[in-house]
């Protein structure tokens, strides 16, 4: 059907006449003729002819709404018009090109008429679309937004959108621009870019690891820290500079007594005998009681009774491990609360990359332009492996998707609805 065996059958369109066009490899186009109600299934599509302009594979075949034009896009970089003409010889009429479009500078992958069969838009291998004015036969606009392979095109139904799709796994949304004068023609602006959406994650993750000390124990320890001994070295250090040698306590001791006696009789004491006083004092009282209390106390004593800093260090390390107990106790009650539960932002991107097998991403429309469909999509499943899909969008949200359709195991590489709208 189509083709001959062996060469891929690579369009299908079928007209509002009941005309079938097919088109291939082979680099013809050929059309059947539909006879619903045979009775031999194999005479439902009877041939008619074939249309051959085309010197490469042909990609792609359209008709226009009313089914009087056709169109046909090839790697040979050509976009084809063909109608039926009238024979001279009163035989039944032919179909035959009146038109060839040629703007495109590689392969055309995809075309799609618009509502009033006045323009044309195709999309190819160099990464542009083209608006043909189809009365004048040349563009009439062209986009090169793609950064990749335009493997697909759609129009609106209602005439106000233009959808391309692309390998550089992106659609774009082109919006018409109002028109200055009434029946001239329009230019479109691309308004949507439609690639990733962001999706609402909760990541778990453990609190960092931390001590935890109550503040009995902290008490304890801080006490423990003032109360630790003083080694005997350090005090004989502090006290050296204030000890007096015999000598120099008897000089200053010596002088007359009325140097040492003020007006009234009452003896006055120098600064120095003051410092030698205080001096003294804390050698005599302070010095001797710190350092009999210092003093190791071995004989007749078990080493437990020992205040020394080993017995601190076991103190300290005692009280270490009733905190760990503590904390230990506190994280089993708590376990449920370790973990740290937080939203995160994670961009998804919607569509396959150019490795899928295909060189079609075709896009439809609804018959009344309430939902557009994009092939080559995926979603992730819960275990995060890429399923493949196709994207269902509304005409009131045309920048992310309102529902997806999962696809077979491989990737959904074009769509059609039905042209008539049940209701």
């Amino acid at each position: 059907f189509g083709c001959p065996a062996g060469e891929p059958v690579l369009s299908v369109d079928v007209s509002a006449r009941g005309l079938v066009a097919t088109a291939g490899s082979d680099g013809e186009v050929r059309l059947w003729r539909v006879q619903l109600g045979a009775e031999d299934p194999n005479e439902t599509f009877v041939y008619v002819q074939d249309l051959s302009a085309h010197s490469k594979p042909v990609n792609v075949v359209r008709f226009s709404p009313s089914g009087e034009t056709l169109a046909s896009g090839s790697d040979d970089t050509m976009v084809m018009l063909w109608k039926e003409k009238p024979s001279l010889d009163g035989s039944a009429p032919q179909w035959g090109a009146v038109a060839s479009l040629r703007g495109h500078c590689a392969d055309v992958y995809d075309l799609c008429w618009s509502p009033d069969e006045q323009s044309l838009l195709s999309g190819g291998v160099d990464g542009t679309c083209i608006v043909w004015s189809v009365h004048r036969g040349r563009p009439q606009q062209t986009f090169r937004d793609h950064e990749h392979y335009v493997q697909g095109v759609a129009w609106d139904p209602r005439d106000d959108y233009l959808v391309s799709v692309s390998c550089d796994r992106s659609a774009r949304i082109y919006a018409a621009a109002p028109t200055k004068a009434k029946g001239g023609p329009r230019d479109f602006k691309c308004t949507s870019v439609i690639s990733k959406r962001t999706e609402t994650v909760l990541v778990s993750k453990p609190h960092p690891k931390r001590v935890e000390i109550s503040p009995s124990i902290s008490a304890e320890l801080e006490r423990a820290a003032h109360e630790m001994p003083v080694s005997e070295n350090s005090l004989q250090a502090e006290s050296a500079p204030a000890e007096s040698k015999p000598n120099d306590s008897e000089g200053a001791s010596s002088g007359s007594a009325a140097d040492q006696c003020n007006s009234d009789g009452e003896p006055v004491h120098s600064m120095q005998d003051e410092a030698h006083g205080i001096t003294h004092g804390l050698e005599s009282n302070e010095d001797g009681a710190e350092r009999a209390e210092m003093a190791p106390k071995t004989d007749g004593m078990e080493a437990s009774e020992q205040p020394d800093r080993v017995q601190l260090s076991d103190e300290i390390g005692q009280l270490e491990q009733v905190d760990k107990a503590e904390a230990a106790d506190r994280a089993e009650s708590t376990q449920a609360a370790a973990v740290e539960t937080t939203e995160s932002q994670k961009s998804v991107r919607l569509f396959l990359d150019e490795t899928v097998p295909s060189f079609f991403r075709r896009p439809s429309w609804s018959p009344d332009g309430n939902l557009l469909l994009l092939p080559c999509g995926q979603h992730a499943t819960a275990d995060g492996a890429a399923v493949p899909s196709t994207l269902v969008m509304a005409r009131g949200a045309l920048n992310a998707p309102c529902a997806q359709l999962p696809g077979p195991a491989k990737a959904v590489v074009a769509t059609r609805f039905c042209p008539k709208l049940f209701e």
